[in-house]
Protein backbone atom coordinates (compact mmCIF):
# COMPACT_ATOMS: atom_id res chain seq x y z
CA UNK A 1 0.00 0.00 0.00
CA UNK A 2 2.06 2.93 -1.02
CA UNK A 3 4.22 2.97 1.34
CA UNK A 4 1.43 3.32 3.48
CA UNK A 5 2.10 0.21 5.81
CA UNK A 6 3.98 2.67 7.77
CA UNK A 7 5.91 2.51 10.86
CA UNK A 8 2.96 4.52 12.28
CA UNK A 9 0.48 1.78 11.33
CA UNK A 10 2.18 0.37 14.22
CA UNK A 11 3.65 3.20 15.89
CA UNK A 12 0.77 2.87 18.64
CA UNK A 13 2.32 -0.42 19.65
CA UNK A 14 5.19 1.30 20.42
CA UNK A 15 4.17 3.89 22.93
CA UNK A 16 5.44 1.79 25.99
CA UNK A 17 8.76 1.49 26.33
CA UNK A 18 7.67 -0.25 29.62
CA UNK A 19 7.74 -3.06 31.58
CA UNK A 20 4.57 -10.60 29.00
CA UNK A 21 2.45 -11.23 31.94
CA UNK A 22 4.41 -13.17 34.48
CA UNK A 23 1.35 -14.23 37.41
CA UNK A 24 2.65 -12.37 40.85
CA UNK A 25 3.81 -15.10 43.99
CA UNK A 26 2.18 -14.21 47.03
CA UNK A 27 1.04 -10.95 45.79
CA UNK A 28 1.66 -8.05 48.06
CA UNK A 29 -1.38 -5.03 48.32
CA UNK A 30 0.65 -1.77 47.35
CA UNK A 31 -3.36 -0.44 47.49
CA UNK A 32 -6.30 -1.67 47.89
CA UNK A 33 -8.25 1.30 48.99
CA UNK A 34 -11.64 0.92 46.92
CA UNK A 35 -12.76 4.93 47.21
CA UNK A 36 -9.30 5.93 45.80
CA UNK A 37 -7.11 5.87 42.71
CA UNK A 38 -3.30 4.63 42.98
CA UNK A 39 -1.09 6.56 41.03
CA UNK A 40 2.42 5.19 40.21
CA UNK A 41 5.18 5.66 37.40
CA UNK A 42 6.22 2.26 35.74
CA UNK A 43 9.17 3.16 33.75
CA UNK A 44 8.30 6.98 32.85
CA UNK A 45 4.36 6.41 32.22
CA UNK A 46 1.96 7.67 34.70
CA UNK A 47 0.05 4.78 35.93
CA UNK A 48 -3.63 4.83 37.59
CA UNK A 49 -5.34 2.13 38.87
CA UNK A 50 -6.59 0.39 41.78
CA UNK A 51 -6.24 -1.37 43.47
CA UNK A 52 -2.39 -3.16 42.56
CA UNK A 53 -0.69 -5.88 44.14
CA UNK A 54 3.08 -6.82 43.65
CA UNK A 55 6.20 -8.00 45.31
CA UNK A 56 9.25 -5.71 45.70
CA UNK A 57 11.76 -8.79 45.29
CA UNK A 58 10.35 -10.64 42.49
CA UNK A 59 9.36 -7.66 40.65
CA UNK A 60 5.78 -9.37 39.77
CA UNK A 61 2.60 -7.62 39.79
CA UNK A 62 -0.68 -7.27 38.96
CA UNK A 63 -3.43 -4.29 37.96
CA UNK A 64 -7.12 -6.44 38.30
CA UNK A 65 -9.35 -3.06 37.38
CA UNK A 66 -9.41 -0.80 34.82
CA UNK A 67 -5.98 0.98 34.00
CA UNK A 68 -4.32 4.01 32.32
CA UNK A 69 -0.61 4.32 31.16
CA UNK A 70 0.04 7.70 29.72
CA UNK A 71 2.90 10.07 29.36
CA UNK A 72 2.84 13.24 27.13
CA UNK A 73 2.10 11.81 23.54
CA UNK A 74 0.80 8.50 24.60
CA UNK A 75 -2.39 7.01 26.08
CA UNK A 76 -3.47 3.84 26.58
CA UNK A 77 -6.28 2.11 28.61
CA UNK A 78 -7.79 -1.60 29.42
CA UNK A 79 -9.73 -3.94 31.79
CA UNK A 80 -6.32 -4.92 33.92
CA UNK A 81 -2.24 -5.32 33.44
CA UNK A 82 0.10 -7.85 34.66
CA UNK A 83 3.81 -8.13 34.41
CA UNK A 84 7.62 -8.11 35.69
CA UNK A 85 9.54 -4.49 36.87
CA UNK A 86 12.67 -6.65 37.00
CA UNK A 87 12.15 -7.84 33.35
CA UNK A 88 10.59 -4.98 31.65
CA UNK A 89 7.15 -7.05 30.80
CA UNK A 90 3.73 -5.89 30.82
CA UNK A 91 0.88 -7.31 29.04
CA UNK A 92 -2.68 -4.76 29.37
CA UNK A 93 -5.65 -6.96 28.46
CA UNK A 94 -9.49 -6.18 28.00
CA UNK A 95 -10.87 -3.53 25.32
CA UNK A 96 -7.43 -1.98 25.01
CA UNK A 97 -7.33 0.95 23.00
CA UNK A 98 -4.06 3.08 22.54
CA UNK A 99 -4.21 6.86 21.36
CA UNK A 100 -0.63 8.40 19.92
CA UNK A 101 -0.42 11.83 18.67
CA UNK A 102 2.21 11.19 16.51
CA UNK A 103 4.76 13.28 18.03
CA UNK A 104 6.02 10.23 20.89
CA UNK A 105 9.36 9.67 20.99
CA UNK A 106 8.54 5.74 20.93
CA UNK A 107 7.01 6.58 17.61
CA UNK A 108 9.65 8.07 15.72
CA UNK A 109 12.15 5.45 17.12
CA UNK A 110 10.15 3.05 15.15
CA UNK A 111 10.21 5.00 11.80
CA UNK A 112 7.17 6.59 12.10
CA UNK A 113 7.49 9.58 10.17
CA UNK A 114 7.22 13.57 11.75
CA UNK A 115 3.74 14.97 11.59
CA UNK A 116 2.34 11.86 10.41
CA UNK A 117 -1.15 12.24 13.13
CA UNK A 118 -2.68 10.48 15.64
CA UNK A 119 -2.69 7.44 15.67
CA UNK A 120 -5.31 4.70 17.36
CA UNK A 121 -4.81 0.81 18.46
CA UNK A 122 -7.84 -1.20 19.85
CA UNK A 123 -7.24 -4.76 20.32
CA UNK A 124 -7.84 -7.69 22.83
CA UNK A 125 -4.59 -7.66 24.37
CA UNK A 126 -0.91 -5.44 24.13
CA UNK A 127 2.04 -7.30 25.71
CA UNK A 128 5.14 -5.10 25.47
CA UNK A 129 8.93 -6.49 26.09
CA UNK A 130 10.72 -3.37 27.07
CA UNK A 131 13.92 -4.68 26.74
CA UNK A 132 13.99 -6.24 23.40
CA UNK A 133 11.35 -3.73 21.95
CA UNK A 134 8.72 -6.31 21.04
CA UNK A 135 4.92 -5.26 20.72
CA UNK A 136 2.67 -7.44 20.87
CA UNK A 137 -1.12 -7.34 20.19
CA UNK A 138 -3.69 -9.96 19.58
CA UNK A 139 -7.26 -10.16 19.13
CA UNK A 140 -9.60 -7.70 16.71
CA UNK A 141 -6.56 -5.94 15.67
CA UNK A 142 -7.52 -2.33 14.58
CA UNK A 143 -5.28 0.89 13.25
CA UNK A 144 -6.47 3.71 12.47
CA UNK A 145 -4.63 7.04 11.10
CA UNK A 146 -6.10 9.53 9.02
CA UNK A 147 -7.73 7.98 5.84
CA UNK A 148 -5.32 4.44 6.80
CA UNK A 149 -6.45 2.01 8.71
CA UNK A 150 -5.48 -1.91 8.80
CA UNK A 151 -7.14 -4.99 10.74
CA UNK A 152 -6.32 -7.94 11.58
CA UNK A 153 -6.34 -10.49 14.03
CA UNK A 154 -2.65 -10.33 15.50
CA UNK A 155 0.77 -8.24 14.74
CA UNK A 156 3.78 -7.78 15.78
CA UNK A 157 6.10 -4.66 15.81
CA UNK A 158 10.31 -5.60 16.28
CA UNK A 159 11.36 -1.93 16.98
CA UNK A 160 15.27 -3.08 16.99
CA UNK A 161 14.86 -4.99 13.69
CA UNK A 162 12.64 -2.77 12.02
CA UNK A 163 9.88 -5.42 10.98
CA UNK A 164 6.31 -5.02 10.95
CA UNK A 165 4.34 -9.02 11.09
CA UNK A 166 0.83 -8.37 10.65
CA UNK A 167 -1.42 -12.04 10.47
CA UNK A 168 -4.62 -13.54 10.07
CA UNK A 169 -7.49 -11.99 7.60
CA UNK A 170 -5.59 -8.36 7.19
CA UNK A 171 -6.60 -5.96 5.75
CA UNK A 172 -5.22 -2.63 4.69
CA UNK A 173 -7.44 0.82 3.24
CA UNK A 174 -6.37 4.27 2.18
CA UNK A 175 -9.22 5.93 1.33
CA UNK A 176 -10.91 3.47 -1.58
CA UNK A 177 -7.73 1.40 -1.81
CA UNK A 178 -7.60 -1.87 -0.26
CA UNK A 179 -5.49 -4.70 0.05
CA UNK A 180 -5.96 -7.93 1.57
CA UNK A 181 -4.12 -11.11 2.71
CA UNK A 182 -3.07 -13.82 4.95
CA UNK A 183 -0.45 -12.17 6.40
CA UNK A 184 2.25 -9.12 6.05
CA UNK A 185 5.81 -8.37 6.50
CA UNK A 186 6.93 -4.86 6.63
CA UNK A 187 10.27 -3.37 6.99
CA UNK A 188 9.33 -0.07 8.65
CA UNK A 189 12.77 1.39 6.97
CA UNK A 190 13.17 0.65 3.76
CA UNK A 191 9.29 0.78 3.22
CA UNK A 192 9.44 -3.12 1.30
CA UNK A 193 6.90 -5.42 2.06
CA UNK A 194 5.36 -8.92 1.14
CA UNK A 195 2.18 -10.70 1.50
CA UNK A 196 1.72 -14.44 2.34
CA UNK A 197 -1.36 -16.39 1.06
CA UNK A 198 -4.25 -15.18 -1.23
CA UNK A 199 -3.67 -11.40 -1.93
CA UNK A 200 -6.42 -9.32 -3.40
CA UNK A 201 -5.72 -5.80 -4.28
CA UNK A 202 -8.34 -2.86 -5.31
CA UNK A 203 -7.89 0.71 -6.33
CA UNK A 204 -10.78 1.84 -8.11
CA UNK A 205 -10.12 4.45 -11.07
CA UNK A 206 -10.32 7.49 -9.10
CA UNK A 207 -7.44 6.24 -6.97
CA UNK A 208 -5.24 5.61 -9.52
CA UNK A 209 -2.08 8.07 -10.64
CA UNK A 210 -1.33 9.76 -14.09
CA UNK A 211 0.36 6.72 -15.10
CA UNK A 212 -2.11 4.93 -14.71
CA UNK A 213 -0.66 2.14 -12.05
CA UNK A 214 -2.61 1.82 -8.38
CA UNK A 215 -1.90 3.62 -5.49
CA UNK A 216 -0.77 0.10 -4.15
CA UNK A 217 2.28 -1.55 -5.13
CA UNK A 218 2.44 -4.77 -6.53
CA UNK A 219 3.59 -6.87 -3.22
CA UNK A 220 6.81 -8.90 -3.37
CA UNK A 221 6.97 -12.85 -3.60
CA UNK A 222 7.66 -13.94 -0.09
CA UNK A 223 9.91 -16.95 1.02
CA UNK A 224 9.02 -17.05 4.34
CA UNK A 225 6.01 -17.43 6.22
CA UNK A 226 4.75 -14.21 8.27
CA UNK A 227 6.28 -14.41 11.85
CA UNK A 228 3.19 -15.32 14.14
CA UNK A 229 3.90 -14.52 17.77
Amino acid sequence: MKERVRAASFSAIVVFATVAATPPAKPVPISSRPAEQTQAFVNGFRVETNPVFGNFTTGNFTMPNHVRFYRPGSDVVGDRASGNYNDGSITITGHVVLHDSGNSVEAHSAGAPAGGGPTTLACDELAIDSKRKVYVATGHVHYVQGQRSATADRGRLDEVAHTLDLNGNVHLADGQSTMTADGVHYDTLTKDFATSGTTILNAPASSQNGAGGSTLPTPKPRSRPPHKP
